[in-house]
């Protein structure tokens, strides 16, 4: 709550622009006082988990801002008969990529790779809902690493990483999918999809259309570029007006 006064006082916009570089235009996302995690320490599972485990990688959005998203997959997730569990992991190291800080980047891969790669050696998927944090694991940790074993355990964890479309398209082209969609209410509905860059470069967004129309939805694709932000991108205020064009 503190700080999210503190956002909201009168010329904090101000203060954020001649001191951080950030556009006075530009709103910050509020923080919510029951983050993710907590949410998730005190929640009652939907389902018995008897497909078995699968971890959650969360975003430092989904923990902070939107938990509503974490709690959203949880629930799918746990509805198709798993048993969630949230990675004990630390930042992607995304942010720190895009503004070239490489080792520092590096550092957190490998942290993460230490943590990740026992499970994902079992066969335990990784699955993530942030285009942007989960497709570092696949397309950046392998290269980031420098020790040979680590690169090793990077591509392990590289291959068992899915966003949560991806992971709920192959159980469902699998025959696998235990989940039954009440579409009295949104059968016939038309949905239009944008999807985001990361997804569009290194996954594939039909995996999303192909859950929504699953579900009852018309679907379709939106023929729509860069939404403009792309991580702080669109928040300076160097950029503002090219985030706008966009």
């Amino acid at each position: 709550p503190f700080s999210n006064l503190l956002l909201r006082l009168p010329g904090a916009n101000l203060a954020a622009h001649y001191l951080l570089g950030i556009h006075k235009a530009r709103s910050f996302p509020r923080f919510e006082r029951r983050n993710f995690p907590s949410w998730f320490r005190g929640h009652t599972p939907l389902g018995d988990g008897h497909r078995g485990p699968v971890l959650l990688f969360h975003d430092t959005f989904m923990d902070y801002n939107v938990p509503q998203t974490g709690i959203a997959a949880t629930e799918l997730l746990e509805k198709a008969g798993f048993r969630v569990e949230l990675t004990d992991t630390v930042c992607c190291g995304r942010p720190m990529i895009s503004k070239g800080f490489m080792s520092e980047a590096a550092v957190q891969a490998e942290t993460n790779v230490a943590r990740l790669y026992e499970r994902a050696r079992q066969g335990v998927f990784i699955v993530g809902c942030e285009p942007s944090c989960l497709l570092t694991l696949r397309d950046e940790y392998p290269e980031l690493v420098q020790d040979p074993e680590l690169q090793k355990q990077a591509r392990v964890v590289a291959e068992q990483a899915l966003l949560i479309d991806e992971f709920l398209a192959m159980l469902s082209a699998n025959g696998e999918l235990e989940l039954t969609f009440n579409q009295t209410q949104d059968d016939g509905k038309q949905a239009l999809f944008h999807g985001h860059c990361h997804q569009k470069a290194l996954a594939d967004p039909a995996k999303s259309l192909e859950l929504l129309r699953l579900a009852g939805y018309q679907a379709e694709m939106a023929n729509a570029v860069c939404c403009g932000m792309a991580g702080a991108f669109g928040y300076e205020k160097k950029h503002y007006e090219a985030s706008k064009a966009a």
